[in-house]
This record gives structure tokens, C-alpha cells and sequence, in this order.
């Protein structure tokens, strides 16, 4: 496939109303890569080159962070030099730093107004950059990302979606995942050419004025190879002072590949991320990742006063700010337990189980075969929950189900070691209770309350209030 190829245009018709200002911020062009193919990582930079506005792009920064493969340290050194304008630089890390560092050194390179980072298997598409830059030149606090479009790898064919309909978030493993816009956020688009307010990015297409990135800090200089970097970032922005945006008129596409680049203990490096992460900028709230996240309270992460130091230089906001703010609507797991462990009827030795499964039906099973890790919660929100993000629900016909944790009524229970009975908050009157029509396949279901049958007094092996 050519190395200088035309790709589809997936602006939606309202792009072509907006006018962009003639002068706007010089850009320098950041692409790490190791190892990459060396035609998706030329086609990535010819692509930048010839769909941008004259002038506009500085510069184009490719860091090689130190790969090993002979195309790339011998040939590709003398192919940019002799086929490749000179606002192609390449530049080579001494050793193996990681994303997260390798970017920090092509940004320290960088000559322009607006930094932009790209990944080196991506193809730019007509007008993908004016509505960046117009985002940044009105406030250089705004940091944006294009619409992320598909490149196949099967076929390389470009395809995406005209408008965005989705945004960045977190779960409390501090992983990103995607949602459907909120009805708040709909309210506030008007055109299909409006940006759309993400609280977190993916990582690896966005735009942000130099002077803010040096502001903010860049990355966390104590991050390993990459992962996590991209919510620390999020959470910055947002917390302290600036704004994060999906641009719908810019349109960049990407290769999303089943392997990752970086070998070695990726898995280890992460953990140590999330728990800088969670140490700096997550306040109280880091309590509930380290219950959620087994063992991660106990990496060491290396010394963080300095992140710590800087947060309060920039006087940023608390996470609290960060959660009713920007993410009003996201489920905020209890902080504090009344009760934690299996869930059981003591007269019949029954104990409540998932059978692995964290969305739907709940058995009941003798406890000396249910699996010792399963662990219930019953939270100071009055839910009973298991694991990360199930919650107990009632469910018309009277019936219990585990769902997704809402905070809704249907989730809030009422309990206590001395009555024992589990009693729905939605529906008065109405208990948990051990079926009663066959000791040989117990279930559980949902009777008249009766603190005398003892299939309804229910206790958790430990109470902490």
C-alpha cells in the first residue's frame, strides 16, 4: 500500500459551516514508537504533512525508543534523511524508557506553540487539525483529542462515525473505558460540530498548549513504560483549571492492535502507576481502589511528595470537586463497611453464592463447598455488594438479581446482626429469604417477613458496625 494514500472524509456537513482564524498556533508532532512498521509509521507522518494547513505543522518529532530491529536502526535513519522534508526529526532514546518518558523527551524538543502527540500507526484526514487549534488559541486550557476512527489491520480500510456519541471515563480499577453521552452533555450540543466534554482520554491522540503541559507538569517522571498516565493527565486537566474535549470535526484514524509494543513486566509497571495515581490525586477516594484492587495498597511506588508538591503549587481541586463536577452521574463505591464476608443461613449452613458470575442470578449452596474468596459487602449505603461493581437488586416478580451498582432504591437493604433479617427498602414488608420447597437445590427468594423463620435470618462472618 502507497505510503501517501487519500483517506475517506467523515466530517459531518455541520463542520463545513465553521471558519477557523488564519493564524493560528504552530504545532510540533510527537510520535514515539518502537519497533513499529516502518510504512505505518512513515505513512503516519506523511499524512500529518500533507492534510495540514500550510506552515502550520513546526515540526514532527519521531522518538525511536531504542528498537531493536535492524530496518529501523539502520534503514530508517537514512530513508527520513533522503526522502523526508526536514521538519521530520528523528531522534533516539539511549535505552528503553517507556511511553510515558519517551514522550516526555520528545516534548522536550518540541518548538511550538501546541504540542500534539500521535501514535505511529495513524492516518490524519482532511481538516483533522484547524479545529484543534482553534480549540487551544480560544483558551489554552482546552486539551483535545480528534475522533478516533478505525484503520483496519486486516485491510487498512478507514472507517468511523460522522458524530460522537461517546465519551471517556475511569472504573475504579483506574482503567479508561468508554460511555454513551449523558443527557447533560447531549443538552449541551447544539451543531454536530460542537466538542464534546470527555472526563478522560484514551491517551494516545491529543493536542495541548506547551505553557499548559509545562504547567501541569507533563507526566508523572516516576511512571513506568505506559499505562495509567493517560487518567493522571485526565485527572489534572480537569482538577486544575483547564478542560478536556473531543473534537468531532477532526478525525484521525488508528490502528488498534491486539499487541502491545513494550515487553517485559507491563504488569507490574501498571500497578505501580495506579498507585501514584491513587496517592497524589485520588484523595480519600483511593481507599476504595485498594478494596478493589487486591494487593495494590502494598506496591512500592516510589516517592511521590514531589507529584504531591505540585499539586498543591497549582492549588488544584479535591477528587470530591472532580466527581460532582465532572462525573456527577458515576457510582461511587462505599468507603465505609458495616459488615464484609460469605453471606449465610446459619440454622441450614447455607451459604449465598455467585458461582463466578457478577451479573445475574444468585445461588444458595452448602458452605463448606462455596468458594472461601467469595466476599459480600454490605456497605454504609446500605447495599450489598460483591466484588467491584455488583450490586444485590430487587426485581419484579419478587426476585433477587445481581446488577451493576446504580445507588438506586432497588440496591438498599436493611440489616443487622441482632434481627438478621434482609429487608428491601423498595418494597416494605418484603425479606431475603432460603426457598423453602427443596433442601436439595436451594435457592433464594423473596417471602413476607418473619423474623421467627429462621430461612430468614441471614448473617456475614464479619461486622464492623
Amino acid at each position: 500500500m502507497s505510503l501517501d494514500r487519500s483517506v475517506k472524509d467523515l466530517r459531518h456537513d455541520d463542520c463545513f459551516r465553521v471558519s477557523y482564524d488564519r493564524n493560528l498556533p504552530k504545532t510540533s508532532v510527537i510520535i514515539i514508537f518502537v519497533n513499529e512498521a516502518p510504512s505505518a509509521l512513515i505513512r503516519t507522518a506523511v499524512s500529518v504533512m500533507n492534510m495540514s494547513p500550510k506552515g502550520s505543522i513546526l515540526e514532527i518529532i519521531l522518538v525511536d525508543d531504542s528498537s531493536d530491529r535492524s530496518e529501523i536502526k539502520d534503514t530508517l535513519p537514512k530513508f527520513i534523511a533522503k526522502m523526508m522534508p526536514p521538519i521530520v526529526k528523528l531522534v533516539r532514546t539511549e535505552k528503553r524508557s517507556g511511553l510515558t518518558r519517551a514522550r516526555m523527551v520528545g516534548s522536550d524538543l518540541a518548538r511550538g506553540e501546541v504540542i500534539l502527540f500521535l501514535d505511529s500507526h495513524c492516518e490524519a484526514s482532511p481538516g483533522w487539525l484547524e479545529p484543534l487549534l482553534q480549540r487551544i488559541k480560544e483558551d489554552d486550557k482546552n486539551v483535545v483529542m480528534p475522533s478516533h476512527d478505525i484503520i483496519s489491520m486486516k485491510d487498512f480500510e478507514f472507517f468511523g462515525a460522522k458524530t460522537v456519541d461517546n465519551q471517556g471515563v475511569f472504573n475504579w480499577r483506574l482503567l479508561h473505558t468508554w460511555q454513551e453521552l449523558k443527557p447533560f452533555d447531549r443538552a449541551t450540543i447544539h451543531r454536530k460540530s460542537d466538542p464534546v466534554r470527555s472526563p478522560t482520554m484514551a491517551g494516545g491522540l491529543f493536542a495541548i498548549s506547551r505553557r499548559f503541559w509545562e504547567h501541569l507538569g507533563k507526566y508523572d517522571p516516576g511512571f513506568l513504560v505506559w499505562g495509567g498516565e493517560n487518567l493522571e493527565l485526565s485527572f489534572k486537566i480537569w482538577m486544575c483549571g483547564g478542560r478536556l474535549e473531543i473534537i468531532p470535526c477532526s478525525h484521525v484514524g488508528h490502528i488498534f492492535r491486539d499487541r502491545q509494543p513494550y515487553s517485559g513486566n507491563i504488569h507490574n509497571a501498571l500497578k505501580v502507576n495506579q498507585k501514584r495515581l491513587a496517592e497524589v490525586w485520588l484523595d480519600e477516594y483511593k481507599e476504595i481502589v485498594f478494596g478493589l484492587n487486591p494487593g495494590l495498597e502494598a506496591v512500592d511506588a516510589g516517592d511521590v511528595s514531589g507529584r504531591i508538591a505540585l499539586r498543591e503549587s497549582l492549588q488544584c481541586h479535591d477528587f470530591k470537586w472532580y466527581l460532582e463536577n465532572v462525573v456527577p452521574d458515576m457510582y461511587v463505591p462505599a468507603l465505609k463497611y458495616k459488615a464484609t464476608g460469605s453471606l449465610s443461613v446459619p440454622t441450614e449452613n447455607l451459604c449465598l453464592t455467585t458461582k463466578g458470575r457478577n451479573r445475574g442470578s444468585l445461588d444458595l449452596e452448602n458452605c463448606m463447598i462455596v468458594d472461601s474468596s467469595i466476599h459480600f459487602y454490605f456497605t454504609d449505603k446500605n447495599e450489598i455488594r460483591f466484588g467491584f461493581d455488583s450490586c444485590l437488586e430487587y426485581e419484579d416478580p419478587a426476585k433477587l438479581t445481581m446488577k451493576r451498582c446504580t445507588g438506586s432504591n432497588v440496591q438498599k437493604f436493611e440489616h443487622s446482626k441482632g434481627k438478621g433479617l434482609i429487608a428491601f427498602r423498595s418494597k416494605h414488608g418484603l425479606c431475603l429469604s432460603a426457598a423453602k420447597f427443596s433442601k436439595k437445590t436451594p435457592n433464594v427468594s423473596v417471602e413476607n417477613c418473619n423474623d421467627a423463620d429462621p430461612l430468614q435470618i441471614w448473617l456475614f462472618s464479619n461486622y464492623l458496625a
